[in-house]
């Protein structure tokens, strides 16, 4: 156990100014098992891009007493064998291993105070019992054991996320930093991962699905409008203490307003006294002050001090309670009768391989519907999306005359630059006023406008790449699964506003709680 501390950081872009953080202070324990929750563009992944040593506190400091590991990351990693991939991750053990069977093959005895020196950082590494450890918790993420013979690049991207948390927690001395871990794995997929770190501790994990949140932290950290707090429990315990506190403070709020009505009215009151009483007195002399008088002017003095004293209380309640803004889905009517899409018996494979991914799928699309796409990861959803778009042909998909489809992508389409820039186009400029409209009711923070756009967190980049979409004239929408990176708060708003204005829609979605509950058909790949 050690202790993780901040001291009075302070983070800002030097671009252009936008501060992230300011003055925070913290300590955190090694051993927990630690939520980061906020809203989009408060700062969770740059906070982990700190502790990471990806970038540097503009002031103050960070004092970490271990390795800090970030998730997502890239490994430059050479090796085909998913066996070798995972053991050269967890600390270069393939290379050593490969490094002590060239120096044995020369039998130079000038290399072995070289092959000493690797083979005790092997041995520390726990490089000769590693395969077994490896196998252990592949087996713990639910891995069949013939996947570490495989080859890297054959496994799906779900296998990969999976070995590449299991290399992570290998490594020793280490506290790990897991950016949306479930992103783009499918049920099944964040089951396992959360059995897995059932098990596990030593970490910060950033998600916006409260189930998994639960099931896999003792602390939640959150990054609030005006602060940062730490508090011991799930995210279920800390959004009910929140709610209370909310709930009291909204109490006292409209105490303090009552409390602020009736000294303002003694204070008008004791004014029109005073008034009177000097013109009684002195008729000639009104502004003569007498001692009751005076005495009236020190009640009305200590009353506005009250006044004061309690708006300057009330501004302080209630400054981290969040809000949605009001929006809804504008589609635009269809004329037409009947189906709109039509898959007539689709057939499609890779040309890699002869595997065929979809062996006549047959089905329509309705005025109304929203179609859930179920399926694993690898079942093929993104592919329909693209033969149902037109975006790849194929003569078996069918449109109603004048369909027009809008399609929300798992990633978002810009990601650089600014939003002017791309707005700038003939399509841009008819669709600006709504499009921005929509980019505001979604709470991206002020001045998004002026800010590139590698500055914004994958959630604000997911919300403009809706806004996008939505601003636009769309009998159809495909969704392909709109809440990776959202906020938990726009999650339930997504989720009101479907069931509210009824579009028609296509969607793929791993949060099985929010498809059962929009769909009105299920697909199953």
């Amino acid at each position: 156990m050690s202790k993780l501390t901040i001291q009075n950081m302070s983070f800002y872009y030097t671009d252009f100014y936008h501060p992230v953080f300011q003055n925070v202070n913290l300590v955190l324990d090694t051993d927990w098992k630690l939520g980061l929750i906020g809203r989009n563009g408060r700062g969770k992944t740059t906070l982990l891009h700190l502790l990471s040593q990806k970038v540097q506190p503009t002031a103050g400091g960070i004092h970490t007493p271990v390795r800090m590991f970030y998730f997502p990351y890239e490994e430059e990693n050479s090796y085909q064998k998913a066996m070798d991939w995972v053991k050269e991750a967890v600390g270069g053990l393939k290379s050593m291993e490969e490094e002590m069977e060239a120096m044995v093959e020369k039998q130079d005895a000038a290399l072995s105070d070289v092959y000493c020196a690797i083979q005790q950082r092997y041995q520390e590494l726990d490089g000769y019992q590693m395969e077994g450890k490896i196998q252990r918790e592949a087996a713990a993420m639910g891995l069949e054991p013939a996947v570490l013979q495989r080859d890297w690049k054959t496994l799906s991207g779900g296998e990969q996320t999976k070995l590449k948390l299991c290399a992570m927690f290998l490594r020793k001395d280490a506290f790990l930093l897991l950016d949306e871990p479930t992103n783009h794995l499918d049920a099944k997929g964040k089951e396992d991962l959360a059995n897995y770190l059932k098990g596990k501790k030593g970490y910060m994990v950033v998600s916006h699905d409260r189930q998994f949140l639960d099931q896999v932290t003792d602390h939640i950290l959150s990054i609030n409008k005006t602060n940062l707090s730490l508090e011991k429990g799930t995210y279920s315990s800390w959004k009910a203490n929140q709610e209370r506190k909310e709930q009291f403070e909204l109490a006292v709020k409209a105490k303090l307003e009552r409390e602020i009505r009736h000294l303002e009215r003694e204070s008008e009151k004791k004014q029109e006294w005073m008034e009177v009483g000097n013109k009684q007195k002195y008729p000639y002399k009104s502004n003569h002050r007498t001692n009751g008088n005076k005495a009236y002017a020190g009640q009305k003095r200590r009353g506005q001090i009250r006044i004061q004293t309690n708006l300057e209380e009330k501004k302080g309640l209630l400054k981290n309670m969040e809000t949605t803004h009001a929006w809804e889905i504008q589609e635009t009517d269809f004329a037409e009768e009947g189906w709109m899409i039509r898959a007539d018996c689709l057939h499609f494979s890779f040309a890699h391989t002869d595997e065929e991914l979809f062996d006549g799928l047959c089905f329509k699309l309705y005025p109304g519907e929203r179609i859930w796409l179920r399926g694993k990861n690898g079942a093929g959803k993104t592919t329909l999306f693209r033969l149902l778009s037109g975006e790849w042909e194929n003569d078996a998909v069918e449109w109603a005359e004048g369909l027009k489809i809008g399609w929300v992508r798992q990633e978002a389409r810009w990601r650089s630059g600014f939003l002017r820039d791309h707005l700038d186009t003939p399509e841009g400029k008819r669709k600006r006023k709504r499009f921005l409209e929509l980019c505001r009711c979604f709470d991206l923070p002020e001045g998004f406008w002026n800010r590139p756009l590698e500055t914004y967190s994958s959630g604000e980049q997911k919300k403009v790449e809706l806004a996008w979409v939505l601003a636009g004239e769309n009998h159809v929408v495909f969704l392909d699964e709109p809440l990776n990176y959202m906020e938990i708060l726009f999650r339930e708003k997504l989720e009101e506003v479907i069931l509210s204005d009824q579009p028609t829609l296509i969607f793929t979605e791993h949060d099985t709680d929010f498809a059962n509950r929009i769909a009105t058909r299920v697909v199953d790949l």
